[in-house]
């Protein structure tokens, strides 16, 4: 990205995002589990508190064993045009963290506030609020404006009114465009849009992309939580 974007100078490390459901229990998207589960049990570890401990610093030279845990079985895991997520055993119970609550039925308000918490391009944990619902017929999936990028995928969405978890980031617009429209090779800046998705940067202006940023709803996934 252009040294000028906003986080261009800090570190990147994280895959996808998830969140953790149960004692030992966590989500994320579908298509960040996809493949052999064994194989995605082997290459993949998780960890808590990869985040800024102020505005300028990280440290990624030690991250503390106790926040690293390595996946024991893949519960449920799918990754198709309407349902995107999976749902993962950790190898041992996580201690001190709380369970996140979670819508139980219905779905979430055409009218909610939305704030997502995930890892946005690779980076260190980033809070994004002042979503909306954009799209909200889908059975599996609802479309949201939130900003978000590829690595939250498998973020978690919260309504900001009730608290409660209404779903897993799966996909959205494109993230960046080149500064230059003439030179694909030119340093890459975020691609904005308007609250409604529209009037994008991008040489097709929104007009030829998805409406927004998709979110799979937590109730398509319950029966597999314990």
């Amino acid at each position: 990205v252009c040294p000028s974007e906003r986080f261009s100078q800090q570190p990147l490390l994280s895959n996808c995002s998830g969140f953790l459901v149960g004692k030992n229990t966590i989500v994320t998207a579908g298509h960040c589990a996809d493949g052999n589960h064994d194989q995605v049990c082997r290459d993949n570890v998780w960890i808590f508190d990869h985040k800024m401990e102020d505005s300028k610093n990280i440290n990624l030279n030690e991250i503390k064993k106790s926040n690293v845990y390595r996946c024991k079985k893949v519960v449920k895991q799918v990754f198709n045009r309407d349902q995107d997520f999976a749902v993962i055993t950790l190898d041992r119970d996580v201690i001190g963290r709380d369970p996140l609550k979670f819508r139980k039925s219905g779905k979430v308000s055409s009218r909610a506030n939305l704030v997502v918490i995930g890892h946005p391009s690779m980076m260190p944990l980033k809070v994004s609020d002042g979503g909306s619902v954009l799209l909200n017929k889908g059975k599996y999936q609802f479309t949201t404006n939130l900003d978000t990028f590829q690595g939250n995928s498998g973020s978690a969405v919260f309504n900001s009114e009730t608290g409660l978890l209404e779903g897993i980031l799966v996909s959205g617009k494109t993230d960046y465009i080149p500064s230059d429209e003439s030179d694909s090779q030119s340093c890459k800046v975020v691609n904005t849009c308007d609250n409604k998705g529209k009037n994008c940067m991008g040489t097709d202006r929104g007009s030829l992309e998805i409406p927004g940023e998709n979110v799979t709803r937590i109730t398509t996934l319950i029966k597999y939580i314990k």
